[in-house]
């Protein structure tokens, strides 16, 4: 029996409780409170809760227990008992790694299983949990979660065989930061070994596998104790070692058999591997207690909580308007619940470029022989310097390239693995500013362009790019365990701009701004206040001392009357008297920032609505998604308290290039003299309620600015009222400042400090619960989860796809994209999509197709050719923005002049601005008729090609 609060509402999603046992009840008032249920980001995939003020009587319970279903169990005897009967005892002792056929291939989706072996296995171990350099793991981190890296970073591996297969594992493995890597081989170099294991060379031939591998291996990772070895592997070289996982490669089927049956009883976790060309194979036994817990890898999900029931298997009721995202079988822990606390933090079932792709793929070109003919020639660019966090994937790189650009380094890396690769580094971005570069003669010689991006702006350019230059292209991309594929090829295939992924849900301001409810509103908001502090006015400040009278044309032009008065007072609070002139300005200013923010403004916000405030339609304003927050009272004894002054204090310094400070003494016995005065709520102060009344506002400021341009006789008399509101070039000449640009890897800056602080100080404020430095610096700096193994199974796919344009296939059913999820795991692959088809007249065309003119023709030469040879007749072209030619808007005095004019000359004389000398053709647009005057609605675009 469940009770339906007042003011409930209807559309309010339900998830059952489960319970093994009767339980009593009783039934409790909650005051002003509702509840939440999240997801606390463990690696175990539980999910969290916490309140939400409002009044409401519910039903509770007073005990809950979880149900009797239990994870997933993996162990070798599941799918494979006949095998594992077929294993003859070894008596302890095993054989060297047996010969098998050279492959050419590398499989890389093993490590991922190693990865997996610590990401979910139960440690039962007392040892002291090791510490994990944030600056070097984070975006594995991210993937993984503290608890699978704290096992990774205590684990003894073995990997048998350093063939191309071996070593590719042994790289991942590395990177990931195990505590200790043996390379085991007894064979030597051989030549065929050269085409996969880009670590040998010819000078290598005849020497130990093992050891060649182990001079380079060791480089990757200070962290992991890596060595090799050429011994005969038993039962006491494991021993010795502490290995307690087994990786075997290329081995004889009787030699899997034997090393599996002794891992299997001396529980040693188990992962055989081998690759025969294009196919592969991968074996794992974790022992029969290996638990399955995060069993697909996902985020965890966040969703409020309104109600639950009392009934043996409760329901909780969600307020929202989309599914709520749960899962048969998932967890979840509720948090913070003040009305029934006897469910908090219990555990329910529920039932409901050269980055480091660029790196594998410079990698996997050279042992593919890609530019190694005369004619051959690979370019590779990024405008990227190397830092720390990419020496966890991006494996040419190492602690000493730090601070290089990342094309350099890797070309010579790449370089020493193949000596016959033609390989040219660019340090400039493929961008539109870089034309000049990568001009069109650049792309004209190129075969082929395979993409390493991260983000989707850069790729809809290279794109662009590629259509107009018809190359074909391979994208592909990452996300943690996730990974796709996209090939592009000329007049076979769409391009990658054909279709867009749906939006990210955005968070509506009013949330951000007044009524914030869960940590990933604060963390924005957090980042946002940075900005509007220690970034954007900086840079306002300085264009305004570039050029006082620019600047404020520019302003005056682009600008609403609110947008005006809010850069006009930014200037003048960074250049004005105000500004700090000594550190002890910094800390009092950072103070007052502190009580500006998390007392006075919630203070505000409670004079306009109290906690007993009543909408106009009776119901309880703080209720649903708005937490009724409280105003904090700075505590000079509170750590939070006190880092959010040391940050800010030091940012503002920064600012003014005034010398820092660290001292938290110093600044803590100067902060505790400051004296706050008393904050008194305004009456008239308007506070929007929803994003509904910003944009009604934002809209009359819009028409109040328009009416007051109206009445203006010239624009020039609000530029010189402009400059009447701001300092004197004379008055600030003297001022030196530097703005901040957020950089999240960073940790001596005070970035991520002050937005720590600030996100985890505003969650106070609100009572949502606050969250570690991690999981709001990767929030904070939209940091991609990213881990090695991923990224070195896409590039194997990517390669693929590279040899079939390569070998110039003609049929769209030859080429495939693809998407993986290793975290599953699940590999989808489909043909790609055909171009989609236009008419015009009677003929076909697609996004590939286009007019060709060759030659810079006169207006009325260009306009013939047309009719002559295409049967159309153009009433209007433009290049972009610009018309070129429309008889309706020709001035009848210079129409005569102008249709004798050259497009190129048009072209300039529209636009205001000389064509560059790099620029040999224009893409036109047009609109037409056919010959008998009608209209013809679409037609492809020109290339008019003038030089």
């Amino acid at each position: 029996m469940s009770t339906t609060p007042q003011g409930s509402t209807s559309n309010q999603d339900e998830i059952t409780l489960g319970t093994t046992t009767t339980t009593t009840t009783t039934t409790s008032t909650v005051s002003q409170q509702e509840h939440t249920a999240i997801n606390d980001g463990s690696d175990s995939r539980r999910h969290e809760a916490f309140d939400l003020p409002i009044s409401k009587k519910f039903k509770s319970f007073t005990t809950l227990i979880r149900n009797g279903s239990d994870p997933t169990s993996m162990s070798s005897n599941c799918n494979t008992a006949n095998l594992v009967e077929a294993m003859e005892h070894t008596n302890g002792e095993m054989n060297c790694n047996g010969k098998s056929e050279n492959n050419n291939s590398q499989h890389t989706t093993t490590s991922q299983q190693m990865a997996g072996v610590f990401e979910h296995q139960t440690s039962t171990s007392s040892m002291k949990t090791p510490e994990i350099d944030e600056g070097l793991y984070s975006r594995q981190l991210y993937v993984m979660g503290r608890e699978a890296m704290h096992q990774l970073a205590s684990a003894h591996v073995l990997i048998s065989g350093m063939r191309g297969l071996g070593v590719e594992i042994a790289k991942n493995i590395i990177l990931g930061g195990a505590k200790s890597v043996i390379v085991h081989d007894c064979g030597n170099v051989e030549f065929a070994d050269l085409s996969s294991q880009y670590y040998f060379t010819e000078s290598n031939i005849g020497q130990n596998r093992a050891e060649v591998s182990n001079k380079h291996l060791s480089d990757l990772n200070n962290y992991v104790n890596v060595t090799f070895s050429s011994a005969t592997v038993d039962d006491a070289f494991l021993q010795k070692h502490k290995v307690n996982v087994y990786v075997l490669t290329d081995a004889d089927l009787e030699e899997q058999l034997k090393v599996g049956k002794h891992c299997h009883e001396h529980k040693i976790k188990f992962v055989n591997a081998n690759t025969k060309g294009l196919f592969g194979q991968i074996f794992c036994d974790f022992g029969l207690d290996f638990e399955v817990i995060d069993t697909n890898g996902e985020n965890p999900v966040t969703q409020i909580v309104t109600e639950i029931s009392q009934d043996e298997a409760g329901v909780v009721f969600m307020s929202t308007d989309t599914r709520h995202g749960f899962e048969d079988g998932s967890y979840v822990t509720f948090h913070g619940v003040k009305g029934m606390t006897e469910v908090n933090e219990r555990e329910f079932k529920i039932s409901v470029g050269s980055g480091a792709i660029g790196c594998e793929m410079l990698k996997n070109f050279a042992m593919m022989g890609i530019g190694c003919s005369e004619e051959g020639y690979v370019y590779v660019t990024d405008m990227d310097s190397i830092e720390k966090s990419n020496l966890n994937r991006q494996f040419l790189f190492r602690s000493w390239d730090i601070g290089k650009m990342k094309s350099t380094v890797a070309a010579e890396a790449v370089k020493a693995m193949n000596s016959r690769m033609n390989i040219r580094a660019y340090v400039d971005g493929v961008l539109p500013e870089t034309e000049h570069i990568f001009n069109d003669q650049y792309f004209e010689d190129l075969d082929g362009l395979v993409n390493a991006l991260d983000n989707v702006k850069a790729r809809q350019y290279i794109d662009r790019r590629c259509v107009y230059y018809q190359k074909p292209l391979v994208d592909s991309g990452t996300l943690g365990t996730k990974a796709s594929v996209q090939v592009v090829v000329p007049f076979l295939t769409e391009s990658y701009s054909s279709t867009n992924d749906p939006p990210d849900p955005s968070v509506p301001m009013c949330t951000l701004r007044n009524f914030p409810n869960l940590i990933e509103h604060t963390i924005e908001w957090a980042r946002d206040n940075f900005a509007g502090l220690f970034t954007i006015p900086a840079q306002q400040a300085e264009e305004f001392m570039r050029g006082a009278k620019e600047f404020a044309e520019r302003t005056s032009k682009n600008h609403s009357e609110y947008d005006k008065t809010e850069i006009i007072e930014n200037v003048k609070r960074i250049l004005g008297s105000g500004r700090p002139n000594s550190f002890s300005d910094c800390i009092n200013w950072a103070r007052h920032l502190f009580e500006q923010q998390f007392h006075n403004t919630i203070a505000q916000l409670l004079f306009n609505f109290p906690r007993d405030h009543v909408t106009s339609k009776g119901e309880r304003f703080w209720s649903g998604n708005k937490r009724c927050p409280h105003v904090l009272k700075f505590d000079v004894n509170n750590p939070l308290h006190l880092d959010f002054v040391v940050a800010a204090s030091n940012l503002l310094a920064h600012i003014y290039q005034i010398p820092q400070t660290r001292d938290r003494e110093l600044i803590a016995e100067q902060v505790a003299k400051i004296h706050i005065p008393e904050f008194k709520p305004k009456a008239g102060v308007t506070i929007h309620e929803n994003d509904e009344q910003m944009r009604a506002d934002s809209d009359r400021q819009k028409n109040i600015t328009a009416m007051r341009k109206n009445g203006q006789s010239a624009n020039d008399i609000e530029i010189e009222q402009l400059l009447d509101r701001l300092p004197t070039p004379e008055q600030v000449v003297s001022i030196k400042i530097q703005p901040h640009e957020f950089e999240k890897d960073d940790d001596t800056n005070f970035h991520m400090d002050y937005i720590t602080a600030t996100a985890n100080l505003r969650a106070e404020n609100y009572e949502i619960q606050t969250a570690d430095r991690s999981k709001i610096k990767r929030i904070a700096g939209n940091i991609i989860p990213a881990i090695a193994t991923t990224t070195a199974m896409v590039t194997g796919l990517v390669c693929l796809e590279v040899y079939k344009f390569i070998q110039n296939h003609k049929k769209i059913e030859s080429y495939r994209n693809g998407f993986v999820n290793l975290a599953l795991p699940f590999f989808g692959f489909s043909e790609p999509v055909p171009p989609k088809r236009q008419k015009y007249l009677d003929k076909e065309f697609s996004l590939w197709d286009r007019f060709e003119v060759q030659g810079d023709m006169s207006l009325e030469a260009f306009i013939e050719y047309f009719r002559r040879e295409h049967k159309l007749v153009p009433n209007m072209v433009s290049a972009g923005m610009s018309v070129i030619y429309s008889p309706h808007f020709m001035r009848q005095g210079s129409k005569a002049q102008d249709m004798k004019r050259k497009i190129s000359e048009l072209f300039e004389t529209v636009t205001k601005s000389k064509i560059p000398p790099h620029v040999r053709s224009l893409t036109l647009d047009m609109l037409c008729d056919d010959l008998e005057g009608n209209d013809v609605e679409d037609v492809p675009y020109i290339k008019y090609t003038f030089r």
